[in-house]
């Protein structure tokens, strides 16, 4: 007789699938969750700035509007300075009188920016400021020229300037968690 022993079979433990499946699923809509928020701040404070960035440039397109009126008036007085004035020093003489009654500065040349009180019958330059904001201005810079006909310029723009006067502190933060 042959002697056979019986094994028992062993005693296997069955894996159940149900919970991995519930934690893949658990932690993928835990990624998406936050992805999601990541990108709701990010739009929201991109959107502020660019909000910022459009009141800035609007701002500053309405100060513009504002010097160019403000060359249309020099434009109108210089026409009437040439038209009552014999000579070209007269018409210069006659133009800075005239522009003093705008708020300026004059100056002969533009590398010294050396204030001048009188054109002493030569060409000069005018400078201007029109306000964009409380901490915002943009200077225009203009030459006056005496015009060889009617239809030449009386003025040549030399330059729009913003100029920046920082008075209060920049908000460069981003609201990021530190842990605190």
């Amino acid at each position: 007789m042959n002697n056979f022993t019986i094994r028992k079979p062993k005693s296997t433990r069955k894996f159940s699938n149900y919970g991995i499946s519930s934690i893949v699923t658990i932690l993928t809509i835990m990624c998406v969750l936050s992805f999601t928020i990541l990108t709701y701040i990010t739009s929201k404070y991109d959107y502020q700035l660019s909000y910022k960035i459009t009141k800035k440039n609007s701002d500053y397109y309405k100060a513009r509007c504002l010097a160019n009126e403000e060359l249309e008036k020099i434009d109108d007085v210089l026409f009437k300075c040439y038209s009552n004035c014999n000579s070209e020093s007269e018409y210069y003489t006659n133009a800075f009188n005239e522009l003093q009654k705008f708020s300026g500065q004059f100056y002969t040349n533009l590398k010294n920016k050396l204030t001048i009180q009188s054109s002493a019958g030569t060409s000069f330059y005018f400078e201007f400021s029109t306000k964009i904001s409380k901490s915002r201005k943009l200077e225009t810079i203009i030459y006056i020229k005496y015009p060889f006909n009617s239809n030449d310029v009386f003025f040549q723009i030399k330059g729009w300037n913003e100029k920046v006067e920082i008075n209060e502190p920049i908000d460069d933060t981003l609201n990021v968690y530190t842990g605190d």
